[in-house]
């Protein structure tokens, strides 16, 4: 419920700062790999490409992959080719019926082909600005996905670790909590009751809840890094009549993506865990101000009652 809220707002706040687009698709030398909102890679089994569901993460593991415009497409639609160092020719990025992506020897251009008993289309790919990458068909664009293990689907994002890349995406990172109103960031406190007084659910009240990091559609300027149970728990403890301050909240909030941040990608490389713990910074900055002791205060009035006997 309520990062939801000052997420939006943090968003809304910083969305007129300026940064360059993260792939140019009409240039092969512009090179990238191919993430989901957790920074797992995609990773090639045999002809087949998904997402990886172990720890993987280092550069080794991703492979590369380059635009190129093929001459039989409409405006905007690209195929996207494997780039590996040691085949030629490189291997066309397909995807199928089903929506699978596949490895194929050719460009079938926009309407597809059959090849090996299987409808592949080749020359359907296109990106955004900030590198999220599309399927185009008739006329409709929609997220580029692939599965891992499970078979779960997650939207895909052009991502270099390269040093520079990665410098530049931080910077953007940290110039979201940076560019925010100084007042909107003046670390203050809303405490549940006053002095001498304790609180305890109200009859009735609606239950605690929570609703995750915020907007999905602004992952590419921040991605969630699987903060998704700090969010939760971060909502539910502004509900929860036993929390005694928003500080106290936002503090295990803190620490909670920063222990994310040191399990999750303890095996990745040293850039991934410094993003992730540069984005954890941002979601806290964004708790830390006027707006989160408005809505610390407006949860404790809906669900709470605040009596010096319910001390005892």
């Amino acid at each position: 419920m309520g990062f939801q809220q000052l997420w939006a707002l943090t968003v809304l706040l910083v969305l007129n700062y300026t940064a360059g687009c993260d792939v140019n698709p009409d240039s092969s030398m512009d090179t990238f790999h191919l993430v989901d909102p957790d920074m797992h890679p995609v990773v090639r089994i045999g002809n087949q490409l998904q997402l990886s569901s172990n720890n993987l993460g280092q550069e080794d593991d991703a492979p590369i992959f380059y635009f190129q415009r093929p001459a039989s497409a409409p405006q905007g639609a690209y195929d996207l080719i494997l780039a590996e160092h040691d085949e030629t020719p490189p291997h066309w990025v397909a995807r199928t019926e089903e929506g699978n992506l596949v490895l194929t020897d050719a460009s079938t251009g926009p309407s597809g082909q059959v090849v090996n008993g299987q409808n592949l289309v080749t020359s359907v790919f296109t990106i955004d600005c900030d590198g999220a990458v599309s399927v185009i068909r008739e006329g409709k664009h929609a997220a580029l996905t692939a599965r891992n293990g499970a078979s779960v689907e997650r939207a895909l994002t052009a991502f270099n670790y390269g040093d520079e890349a990665f410098k530049r995406r931080a910077t953007e990172f940290a110039s979201l909590g940076l560019m925010l109103d100084a007042r909107s960031l003046t670390k203050r406190d809303a405490y549940r009751c006053p002095p001498g007084s304790c609180a305890k659910t109200k009859h009735g009240a609606r239950p605690a809840s929570s609703n995750g990091c915020g907007p999905e559609k602004y992952y590419h300027l921040v991605p969630e890094f699987s903060f998704t149970d700090c969010c939760d728990a971060h909502d539910k403890c502004y509900d929860s009549c036993a929390s005694p301050s928003a500080s106290y909240c936002n503090n295990q909030f803190h620490d909670c993506m920063m222990g994310k941040c040191d399990q999750k990608y303890h095996g990745f490389s040293i850039g991934i865990r410094a993003g992730c713990k540069r984005t954890a910074q941002v979601y806290t900055n964004a708790v830390q101000g006027h707006w989160a002791d408005v809505l610390f205060t407006k949860y404790g009035n809906e669900r709470c009652l605040c009596k010096p006997y319910f001390c005892k």
